[in-house]
């Protein structure tokens, strides 16, 4: 009799017959022993864990705990106090294979904590915002997080973060600031990981903390690194494509996973990461398209606030009470107290709002998260108008600040103090929302002069004047830029601006070459050497070959090693190998491998070897290990083996070179000289990579023999690949057990290994076909199972297919119904095909809706496109159409408008299942009466269904009944249901049923539609409200729509306006439409100034607009003693 929290005995039948490993395991059974059997759940509980699966795998083995800490708490859990632990923890590291006793050592000063140590008051520090508290009085014991609904994007999240047990992944949320992204992953990552760690790199800095981490590889197997605003790694200056292509081999390299790389992000920065061209990020957009986007929307839907309300029914939580009464719809925002940051900033004083103003417009414009206190001093001031400045007390600007600082309701204030570690002064955050709302909000203002000059006296981050500097260039004030960059250049930024440079080259507009250009003369005219090598080879591609030999003679003048190089390359194509020699020595005394290269290639022409092998040696000592490797290539070559195997012996190159001498050699005959260069590297790191190779090269001489011992010696290293290709061998020999065997025990142990995932995974595919072929279905179902669970799930879906096509249709559907269940939904193709051929319509509904609820839209339509081929399956496919069409397939709505025109059958058993009931939850079970009553005819049952589901919140069917109705011809029924539609806040109805009134000349109900959506913050409804203002000549309302598009981030609308305006003859509004867009930052609006200038004032002001840029007012900038030079590479 058992009673609660008592467990069974410990299942000892996967445990070892004897050694350390079961040493260990008895030990834990004696603990458990002594404990009075705790349940698993119970002790899974006691170790922080939501499930006990993995503390059954831990006792029954053979998994052993990832390190000592979870191997501690493990033993604690069972009961252990004391020397116990300490004893376990002997027994434990015993029981490691020797790879992992060492893995495990190395890792004892890995960053992170363990997940499920993690409690609510963790989530701070984690970048999840502080909740405004139900009650200010201290005495009221207020939560440090509120109770949490997840919607449709945490079970998407979840999903992957789970998939991660698998595999390393990259998984980003994205939505703008307050909607919850972070307390969303903070959640799912201890729901699905708690047995897992997570690190949050920030110090030094954040990028560097992830490179520091990596190079001293400190992360272990099974860590969440948790990117919190993932722009501040990826789009860091100088060292954020360096993250990203860390993080990037770091996810790729399965064998030092699995990890998760969890990051958030606002819609605009991966969108400047994802648009391609991007100007500096290349290695960003790579890791970025193997990442898993998963959007967050910014409001509650009318069914997520009908769940809240449900829940706080029966779980009262008095600060989500508060969100319901008084958010609407944006409950994230009122709990990161945005309503309240609002009324504070709002309310502010003259003084205040004029600090909050100086901290959005330099983060709008290009500097750090944190702001200088220096520099919001003085740039404050430059908002003030002369009344406001002469009432202010002494005091104003601390008291501005103290007044920003203060919290609300548990929410940090505006503007909060934090440090940037360099200890100079104090620095100041703007709040996530408010560092939001002033790129909207203030996106078409240009800061006044003394905003800039207070950026050049109180910033002295050189990457912060840069990023300020890049912004005033943008806006065409090239003068204010050259001043900034100049600025940044004398407090040591000549990197900065290098790096940045380099960046900008990568676009593809002119303009950007210019800033180039812009950016290297700043840096030469502050002694940079390889700036005026840069500056050469502009001039050369841009067919000034005499500007670039002066450039290039003052780069080799200053030491600039690719000065010299070039210099030196052309004495050596003029014959001149002596000067060359010369040249290419002083450039190889600043490091450069080019110039030693070239010195070893003259040295071994003039019959120099030692000097050609001390040069390739001098680059080895660089770091270029592939040097001594390609000199012993070239002794093999001239006839000196053994000189070339004391190359390979001492430097030890990759074993690339090794295996292209044995290739080499093996051509020529020498197969005993080709295997002992490889079997050199036996006793070297590289002992299984040469055994492989050597393998290899035996097959391919057809001793297969030869081939399996070398093998074997790798599987005596410890190599589970080895293993694997010596089953192959057998297989392929005829000798299926040993085979089998082999592959089984590979299965077994390979986890061991720290690369073993990729050959277990092998080897279960390989099992499953061989077991097949040898008719033990039992035996390559459980192997499927075990690949399934690592990921791979693909060949238990063929072997259902397998057994639907021998008339098993239950053993297809059980093993669709475990390969659905693993996470594989294309197996769903199968699971539905299979049910309609059985008949049961009970299990086929069941099956239908849960591919519904998973937005399986594609398997729903391919499933019809079958049945409906079959012929004999019409209402059945006709359904599954309709269901693909209600999930948004359009595909599906198109191909059921012309297959509806067929009879139907089975109406009555249909109509009968379908009929609503009172009540209906599934709002997805009721859109999908929507278009079968519309099919058959009911068009009033229709109606109530599309009627009853937007109640509910899902506004799908009377998007697609308006769809059926006006494909049949009925577009005044249509556009009644859309209008149903856009009265409950659907954006995407409003924006067809504008467009129809658009078409229809109805230009009035579209601009009032549009003002709809325009409202909602929707960008692409200011672009059409301007068009419409236009066409019906209202233009100060086509003025003010192009601005709101471009406040929202678009300025493409002004510069189209102007256009339009200057085609109509009006050129001043033309000129003050394009200034706008200049001072917006719009990519194209200087090029469009460029042009309006030329058409109106003449090529010589135009050339001046383009040399010189515009003054702060905006105006075309006369020549300054500080502005940019008036050559061929100055403007833009």
């Amino acid at each position: 009799m058992s009673r609660k929290g008592r467990g069974a005995e410990i299942d000892r039948s996967g445990w070892p017959g004897s050694g350390p490993m079961r040493e260990w395991l008895e030990y834990c059974d004696r603990l458990h022993k002594a404990n009075n059997f705790r349940s698993l759940r119970t002790l899974a509980a006691a170790m922080g864990y939501s499930s006990p699966s993995w503390v059954s795998q831990l006792l029954r083995g053979p998994k052993l705990p990832y390190d000592d800490t979870q191997a501690q708490s493990l033993v604690k859990a069972l009961g252990a106090e004391g020397s116990e632990v300490d004893h376990a923890l002997k027994l434990y590291r015993r029981a490691l294979p020797d790879g992992r006793q060492r893995h495990v050592a190395e890792r004892r000063d890995c960053v992170g904590r363990l997940i499920s140590e993690l409690g609510d008051g963790d989530a701070v520090a984690f970048g999840v915002h502080p909740s405004v508290q139900a009650s200010t009085d201290p005495s009221v014991g207020n939560a440090p997080l509120p109770g949490y609904l997840p919607r449709r994007h945490d079970k998407a999240l979840r999903a992957d973060i789970a998939r991660a047990e698998h595999g390393s992944r990259v998984v980003v949320l994205v939505g703008q600031s307050s909607t919850g992204k972070s307390r969303a992953c903070w959640e799912a990552m201890r729901s699905m990981l708690p047995d897992w760690f997570v690190w949050h790199p920030l110090a030094p800095t954040r990028p560097t903390a992830v490179l520091e981490a990596l190079e001293g590889n400190r992360l272990r197997p099974r860590t969440v690194i948790w990117l919190d605003e993932m722009q501040l790694f990826l789009a860091a200056p100088t060292v954020g494509e360096q993250v990203a292509t860390r993080l990037h081999e770091l996810v790729q390299d399965q064998s030092r996973g699995p990890l998760l790389v969890l990051g958030s992000m606002w819609p605009r920065y991966i969108d400047q990461i994802s648009r391609e061209p991007a100007w500096d990020h290349a290695a960003a957009r790579l890791l970025l398209r193997i990442a898993r986007i998963i959007n967050v929307p910014q409001d509650f839907t009318g069914w997520d606030l009908t769940a809240l309300r449900e829940r706080l029914r029966a779980e009262p939580d008095a600060i989500l009470r508060l969100a319901v009464a008084r958010a609407g719809t944006r409950v994230c925002q009122f709990l990161a107290g945005v309503p309240h940051l609002m009324a504070r900033y709002e309310q502010a004083d003259a003084t205040t709002q004029a600090v909050v103003w100086a901290a959005m417009d330099a983060r709008r414009l290009g500097h750090g998260r944190l702001i200088p206190e220096d520099f919001l001093r003085r740039a404050a001031r430059s908002y003030l108008t002369a009344d406001t400045w002469e009432q202010a007390d002494a005091d104003w600007f601390q008291h501005a600040l103290s007044t920003l600082a203060e919290p609300c309701l548990g929410v940090p204030g505006p503007l909060v103090a934090a440090s940037d570690g360099s200890g100079v002064g104090p620095h100041y955050r703007l709040t996530d929302y408010l560092d939001q709302l002033g790129r909207i909000e203030r996106a078409d203002q240009y800061p006044r002069v003394s905003f800039w000059d207070a950026a050049v006296a109180g910033i002295a981050d050189p990457a912060d004047l840069a990023g300020l500097a890049q912004s005033a260039w943008t806006r065409g004030r090239l003068q204010r830029a050259e001043r900034l960059f100049r600025a940044a250049a004398d407090l040591g930024g000549r990197n900065v601006l290098m790096e940045l440079a380099s960046a900008v080259l990568r676009r593809e507009s002119g303009k950007d070459q210019r800033l180039a250009e812009r950016l290297y003369q700043v840096a030469a005219d502050h002694g940079e050497p390889d700036a005026f090598a840069h500056l050469a080879h502009m001039a050369v591609e841009a067919e000034r070959p005499e500007e670039a030999e002066v450039l290039y003679r003052q780069a080799a003048k200053r030491g600039s090693a690719r000065g010299l190089e070039h210099r030196a390359d052309e004495r050596l194509q003029s014959g001149d190998q002596a000067a060359a020699a010369r040249l290419y020595q002083r450039a190889a005394d600043r490091g450069s491998t080019h110039a030693m290269q070239q010195l070893a290639r003259i040295s071994r022409e003039a019959g120099d070897v030692d000097g050609e092998e001390r040069l390739l040696r001098a680059i080895a000592d660089l770091g270029y290990s592939g040097a001594l490797g390609e000199l012993a290539v070239r002794r093999d070559e001239d006839g000196d083996p053994q000189g070339a195997e004391r190359l390979l012996d001492e430097a030890a190159p990759p074993i690339y070179w090794r295996r292209r001498i044995a290739d080499a050699r093996m051509a020529a005959g020498d197969r005993k000289g080709a295997e002992r260069v490889l079997l050199a590297a036996v006793g070297t790191s590289d002992a299984v990579a040469a055994l492989h190779n050597l393998a290899e090269l035996r097959k391919e001489s057809d001793d297969r023999a030869g081939a399996e011992r070398a093998y074997e010696q790798a599987m005596d290293l410890g190599d589970p690949f080895a293993a694997l290709n010596v089953a192959v061998l057998r297989e392929e020999a005829g000798h299926d057990d040993e085979a089998v065997r082999l592959l089984e025990d590979i299965a077994a142990r390979g986890d061991a290994h720290p690369t073993g995932h990729h050959a277990v995974v092998g080897a279960l595919r390989r099992l499953v076909g061989l077991r097949c072929r040898l008719g033990d279905h039992d035996a390559a179902y459980h192997a499927a199972c075990s690949l399934a669970d690592r990921g791979d799930p693909v060949e238990l879906a063929a072997m259902g297919w397998q057994h639907d096509r021998a008339g098993d249709r239950e053993g297809a559907l059980r093993l669709f119904r475990v390969t659905v269940d693993r996470g594989y939904n294309d197996a769903f193709f199968g699971l539905m095909t299979v049910t309609m051929r059985s008949g049961d319509h009970e299990l086929a509904a069941r099956v239908r809706r849960e591919s519904e609820h998973r937005g399986l839209t594609l398997w729903l339509m391919d499933t019809a496109v079958h049945l409906a081929r079959s012929g004999d399956r019409h209402a059945t496919a006709v359904e599954l159409f309709r269901r693909a069409a209600d999930g948004g397939n359009a595909f599906a709505r198109r191909y059921l408008s012309s297959y509806v025109d067929n009879p139907v059958d089975g109406v009555d058993v249909m109509d009968h299942r379908l009929h609503p009931a009172a009540g209906h939850s599934d709002t997805a079970e009721v859109v999908s009466q929507v278009w079968f009553r519309e099919i058959v005819g009911d068009r009033a049952g229709a109606d109530a269904a599309a009627g009853e589901a937007a109640e509910c919140g899902n506004h799908l069917g009377l998007i697609n009944l308006a769809w059926l109705r006006a494909d049949a011809g009925d577009t005044d029924a249509a556009d009644r249901l859309l209008w149903q539609a856009v009265d409950r806040g659907n954006v995407f109805a409003l924006e067809r049923l504008a467009d129809a009134r658009v078409q229809a000349g109805d230009r009035s109900t579209a601009i009032a539609l549009y003002r709809r959506a325009a409202a909602d913050g929707y960008t692409f409804a200011w672009q059409m409200l301007a068009r419409l203002y236009e066409a019906i000549d209202d233009l100060s309302a086509a003025h003010e729509a192009a601005r709101q598009s471009a406040l929202l981030g678009d300025a493409d609308a002004l510069t189209e306006l102007a256009r339009s305006r200057e085609a109509a003859g009006d050129v001043t509004g033309a000129k003050q439409l394009v200034r706008q867009a200049v001072d917006c930052g719009g990519s194209d609006a200087l090029q469009a100034l460029y042009w309006l200038v030329k058409s109106t004032d003449g090529p010589d002001v135009a050339e001046q607009l383009r040399s010189l840029g515009l003054d702060d007012d905006g105006m075309i900038a006369a020549p300054s003693a500080h502005g940019p030079r008036r050559t061929k590479a100055a403007g833009w």
